[in-house]
């Protein structure tokens, strides 16, 4: 009698555990289903199709076809990534890098711009507006999560970089800062010198987590940083020390952009490819100016489609 005493005590204690631990995970499945339906703000981060990558810690994949809502308006639009696993709707080949002058704008979300639709992306007015006095491709490197570190490493994986003949790198003050340190894949070596790191890998539940809109929830309700879903064991950074230097560049920024501007444009031309008989868009009267900027948008919808579209110096498909 005694001996079985202990033996039912732990069927009872197992029986509650299991009893817990299924509504725990039954209320988390819930949570989670409810908020994939009907509050899908985080779904970008959570069902990103991205690769694991040594050199940058993740890589979007190429030939990809998804959906993001904008934050404002409530409505879906695709998101796709092309051959080359950029966010831009239409294929480019060596043959297009090589015959244009072409432009990679490599940055973050700024860049990428997930919750905008495709033509509203900077990249494409940037590129409509080029091909008014030359003949551009303009490639959208952006990567959403991503720092100035990972988005040098971009252009370094690049496989066609030499044929890159302007390089844009957008910084943004707000974040940037914060990742190079946490990313942690450059630091100084004993004599000072920069060097790279290998990305650090994750633990093993954290593929797992990271693909929980629950995980974002939680974080964005109680502002904690993504180094705790990173798999960063090691002691964070003087976030204060972070946002000081951010702000001293700031200042120094702003200094800068009040010094006086010349009146005049600037006659030099972009490459020489550009015509010398086509009047750059800084000279055009304001009507004129209003039109292009008009039509940079259907401009891009005819790229994204595909579609001829007519250039400064002649028609072609891109």
């Amino acid at each position: 009698m005694d001996q079985r005493r202990p033996e039912k005590k732990t069927q009872e204690l197992t029986a509650r555990f299991c009893l817990v631990a299924a509504s725990v995970l039954l209320a988390v499945l819930l949570c989670e289903t409810a908020l994939r339906l009907v509050f899908p703000k985080y779904r970008g981060v959570a069902e990103g199709q991205l690769a694991p990558d040594d050199m940058r810690i993740f890589a979007p994949l190429p030939n990809t076809r998804d959906w993001r809502v904008h934050p404002d308006a409530g409505r879906r639009h695709p998101f796709h990534t092309n051959n080359l696993g950029l966010r831009q709707h239409r294929d480019f080949s060596d043959a297009d890098l090589v015959s244009t002058t072409t432009v990679g704008v490599f940055g973050d979300s700024y860049t990428q711009a997930p919750t905008l639709d495709a033509p509203y992306v900077f990249t494409e007015p940037l590129d409509y507006l080029l091909n008014q006095d030359g003949d551009f491709t303009v490639l959208n490197f952006g990567v959403d999560g991503y720092g100035p570190a990972q988005s040098y490493f971009a252009y370094r994986n690049f496989p066609a970089k030499e044929h890159l003949d302007y390089v844009l790198f957008v910084y943004f003050g707000g974040n940037d800062l914060p990742e190079l340190v946490l990313n942690r894949l450059l630091d100084l070596d004993d004599g000072g010198r920069l060097r790279q790191r290998e990305a650090r890998g994750s633990a093993w539940w954290v593929p797992f987590v990271s693909r929980l809109h629950l995980t974002y929830l939680a974080l964005d309700a109680t502002g904690r940083l993504a180094p705790y879903i990173a798999g960063a064991a090691e002691e964070l950074p003087d976030f204060g020390a972070l946002r000081r230097t951010r702000d001293r560049g700031t200042a120094r920024l702003r200094r800068f952009a009040s010094h006086p501007r010349p009146s005049a444009p600037s006659s030099q031309p972009w490459s020489g490819r550009v015509r010398a008989a086509d009047p750059p868009l800084e000279t055009r009267s304001g009507g004129e100016r209003r039109q292009v900027l008009r039509g940079a948008p259907a401009h891009a919808a005819r790229l994204s489609a595909g579609a001829p579209v007519a250039r400064a110096g002649g028609c072609g498909d891109v």
